[in-house]
């Protein structure tokens, strides 16, 4: 996991295909009920998002941008456009990553084990 704590601290500045000011404004009229905004902003976070999870999580899977996504819609009202957009985002991408791989982990080693006593 070498690959996913260097691509942690250089976060998705090199990634993000537009300045901070874009996603801070495209967040707050998503935030007020703009459909345009919701579109511009999903799109936008997609392509950014797909390949800094490529080396982040070690590989590209759709099911985890869909969850990064979604949980960007979910937690939408607790984003402050006054503030910068990118620590925010990192944030909901470091908590499902790392909840995706407690979930592996502990699956490995419950089957592991589980196997073991065979």
């Amino acid at each position: 996991m070498g690959t996913a704590a260097s691509a942690g601290s250089a976060g998705l500045s090199a990634t993000l295909g537009h300045p901070d000011h874009h996603y801070r404004s495209l967040m707050a009229r998503y935030q007020m009920g703009d459909a345009e905004a919701f579109d511009a902003l999903y799109t936008q976070l997609r392509q950014d998002l797909e390949g800094y999870l490529a080396v982040f999580a070690g590989g590209f899977d759709d099911d985890l941008l869909t969850e990064v996504l979604l949980t960007v819609h979910r937690a939408r009202q607790s984003y402050n456009p006054r503030r910068p957009f990118e620590p925010w985002l990192m944030a909901i991408v470091h908590h499902v990553v790392g909840a995706r791989v407690c979930v592996v982990t502990k699956t490995s080693r419950w089957g592991r084990a589980r196997h073991d006593r065979r």
